[in-house]
């Protein structure tokens, strides 16, 4: 492992991330997610951090670092990779310390201020979508109802469907840079989850001319497809990824506990999970502080 590959006081950032990413990631995760995490590390790389022993990386480095950084979002996502590349040579005890425990966690205020419509507010968006595209009203409809990835909707087959038992099992995803079907994003992303009253009426409602369950929606086209479709009935800022988080905050509303929600998304950390849907959390938070309020 770590240790054994590289020496403790001569390990520089930049060579170290090269391995982090070869013996850690590449086995776990799809070429496409291996770019995008390079791409993520790009700041650190072309950094003086890059050429520093880790050892020798003060709190205030990688501050430095941080700041140098103008988007709000690029600061978090290479702060939590960085975390998670430090974090392994301290549990291979190659370090005693990770040195973003020292620094605090940029804010993503770009995260927070996503579009993301309230439970009601999509209802009324599904009801206009049913005339204005019933494509993509029954498709919206599922992705609401289940908090797949679009990709996993989209290579999902009827074989994956278990109506009997109520679940859905998801073993592949339509992979949008090699533009075909593969394996799923990451290990927990193959997953089982519930087959909830709202989906399994919309299943029902599909011939099943075709083994593949959405035929009828554009794989390479859908992202632009409901863009189009969102601008035609009025809104804007609101992707297809957002309806994951309109499942999620149907979740929390309903009181399923956080590492449930964390399986049916599959992600493989509950910080994840966290992180990345925090403004779900902070509103969902507030209004249960609007029902106290009152008492």
């Amino acid at each position: 492992m770590a240790k054994d590959l590289l020496h403790p006081k001569k390990i520089t950032l930049g060579v170290w991330i090269d391995q982090w990413i070869k013996i850690y990631k590449q086995p776990k995760l799809k070429p496409a997610s291996i770019k995008h995490l390079h791409s993520v590390l790009v700041p650190v790389k072309k950094s003086k951090l890059s050429g520093m022993e880790i050892g020798k990386i003060k709190a205030i480095d990688l501050e430095k670092m941080l700041n140098s950084i103008d988007s709000d979002s690029v600061r978090v996502r290479t702060y939590i990779s960085l975390h998670e590349c430090l974090d392994a040579l301290v549990k291979n005890r190659t370090i005693k310390e990770n040195v973003c425990d020292f620094v605090d966690r940029p804010n993503n205020s770009i995260v927070k201020q996503k579009n993301v419509p309230s439970s009601k507010e999509m209802d009324e968006i599904l009801m206009r979508m049913k005339d204005v595209s019933p494509r993509y009203y029954l498709f919206s409809k599922f992705l609401v109802s289940t908090g797949l990835r679009r990709g996993e909707a989209l290579a999902l087959t009827w074989d994956d469907v278990d109506f009997d038992k109520g679940w859905i099992h998801v073993n592949k995803a339509f992979d949008m840079s090699i533009k075909k079907v593969s394996s799923t994003k990451t290990v927990t992303s193959n997953r089982r989850i519930p087959l909830l009253t709202p989906a399994s009426e919309v299943l029902k409602s599909l011939n099943r001319e075709n083994n593949e369950v959405f035929h009828f929606i554009g794989k390479q086209s859908c992202t632009r497809n409901f863009r189009h479709v969102m601008s035609k009935m009025g809104y804007s800022g609101i992707s297809l990824h957002s309806l994951r988080h309109v499942f999620t905050t149907r979740c929390l509303e309903s009181g399923v506990d956080k590492k449930v929600i964390q399986k049916w998304l599959g992600h493989a950390k509950f910080d994840m999970t966290v992180n990345v849907y925090s403004h779900v959390l902070d509103d969902f938070e507030m209004s249960q502080i609007t029902k106290i309020n009152i008492l």
